[in-house]
């Protein structure tokens, strides 16, 4: 047999021109074109930039994901995130992402994209509004700053709550079949363990919010603060807060 050293070199060149004919099967070129051998696929984390969209056909943010663990039956795996990461992703598909959610992406067309489908949970049953199972946007009105708004997680269960933003953490929670909105002000000692003071649609003056709008299809909700329901948050230049999805 000739000793030829350059033959592994060209036994890799040809499976990779012909994707098929190692596996002992007639080549299928639509078959090979939906799912070709070698596309770049990567497992993720949804992630937000400040900026994540509510709805699908969209750019979300993705944090790789490797998973690690023992690999027989029953055993238990480990997900490490590699948040140092961000990898935009277009997801389509019937289902919207949460924050936390995983998803598979592939490389299409020079992009990379992901398919979430399935039937969306149902809203947590509240009075006015139903309330969606994800996490919400508030926004807020400031006549001494230009505003701003925040995302606000969902617990899972009942609450949507924001991370401290321009010295706040806004809550909204259905309590006693009730929805209640409240915003958390901390003057000194800094966010979210410092000192704070509180008014909610649930409490009267001076430490009430009072209701704007509730509009349950699309669902929005909208809150006020004056000097005469909550003076604290009005002498900081806060007027409005408004939910979304």
């Amino acid at each position: 047999m000739t000793h030829d050293p350059l033959r592994p070199l060209r036994l890799k060149w040809d499976v990779t021109r012909d994707p098929g004919r190692d596996r002992n099967r007639l080549r299928s070129p639509g078959r090979d074109a939906q799912n070709p051998r070698g596309t770049p696929r990567f497992i993720g984390q949804v992630a937000s930039g400040g900026a994540m969209p509510n709805s699908l056909d969209h750019v979300f943010l993705v944090h790789p994901v490797r998973i690690e663990g023992g690999e027989s039956e029953g055993a238990a795996s480990a997900t490490l995130v590699d948040s140092g990461r961000t990898i935009p992703v277009v997801i389509v598909g019937t289902l919207l992402p949460n924050i936390g959610d995983f998803v598979v992406a592939q490389s299409i067309g020079g992009r990379w994209v992901a398919e979430l489908n399935g039937t969306p949970a149902s809203p947590v049953a509240c009075s006015p509004c139903a309330v969606p199972r994800r996490n919400l946007t508030v926004s807020w009105t400031n006549v001494l700053t230009s505003g701003g708004s925040a995302l606000m997680t969902f617990n899972g269960s009942n609450q949507w709550q924001s991370g401290c933003a321009n010295q706040l953490v806004l809550t909204l929670a259905c309590q006693g079949g009730s929805l209640v909105f409240s915003a958390t002000y901390f003057p000194t000692g800094g966010c979210p363990n410092g000192a704070s003071q509180s008014c909610a649609t649930s409490a009267a003056g001076p430490y009430g919010l009072a209701v704007v709008q509730q509009v349950c299809n699309p669902f929005l909700l909208s809150y006020s603060a004056s000097a005469s329901t909550c003076p604290f948050l009005a002498t900081q230049g806060f007027r409005q807060f408004t939910i979304t999805q």
